[in-house]
């Protein structure tokens, strides 16, 4: 189970010592990648067949209630969204990948999203983070390389809104000026030369004319000592 979408961001935060302006980081859902190929388990007081997902939401908030049955959704009574999805199959008739964690009739449903095979099989890494509680979380999710470039191809989609567009843009320079100026991760056409050709492009056109124009002095960015 990986943790993407903005959330994500408040572990390359940590991991680089670094704050990222809170427009960047405002969301009021998270989203939860299920990798189908993959049994997970989970480190909890019970095993999570008795309980499945929704059970674990609901030791935080028992509020948290699926959507519809078998919805990827469920929400809490302040209208906090949590987001069960996973790969989609290249051929949508033939999708036999498993998208459930457990059989439970009120558990959640992963739902298929284009795009996301490239964080199934993206290099790994989390971070521990602070929650609003002063806690510490683990964070699981994607190199932030690949969560820029992931960004970056999202912002130039014809199907996704104007206002989505500009925020998947942003995200995907912090995300990268992170990585290059702060991990010292490279971002260069030798690492990018991997990757399939929609994202080499979205990178070429969305990541590098912002890094040519002086990436590393955003001021969206602030260490955070």
């Amino acid at each position: 189970m990986l943790v993407v979408g903005t959330n994500a961001l408040f572990a390359f935060e940590a991991l680089a010592g670094v704050q990222i302006a809170s427009g960047l980081t405002a969301t009021g859902d998270i989203d939860l990648l299920f990798d189908s190929r993959r049994r997970i388990s989970f480190v909890t007081g019970e095993k999570i067949t008795l309980s499945g997902l929704i059970g674990v939401l609901r030791k935080v908030d028992r509020s948290f209630k699926p959507l519809q049955p078998r919805a990827f959704r469920a929400t809490n009574r302040d209208g906090y969204l949590v987001d069960l999805i996973r790969s989609q199959t290249r051929s949508v008739l033939k999708d036999n990948v498993p998208t459930l964690i457990t059989p439970l009739a009120d558990d959640l449903d992963g739902a298929p999203m284009e795009g996301l095979q490239w964080l199934i099989n993206a290099p790994k890494t989390e971070a521990m983070a602070i929650d609003e509680r002063g806690y510490p979380v683990r964070i699981p999710t994607v190199d932030p390389r690949i969560f820029a470039l992931h960004k970056a191809w999202l912002a130039r989609r014809p199907d996704r809104s104007a206002v989505k567009a500009t925020r998947d843009r942003e995200q995907a320079e912090a995300a990268a000026a992170i990585s290059q100026n702060y991990l010292k991760l490279p971002l260069d056409s030798d690492y990018l030369k991997a990757f399939p050709t929609s994202l080499r492009e979205a990178a070429i056109r969305t990541l590098l004319p912002v890094k040519s124009a002086g990436l590393s002095e955003d001021s969206t960015i602030e260490p955070d000592w």
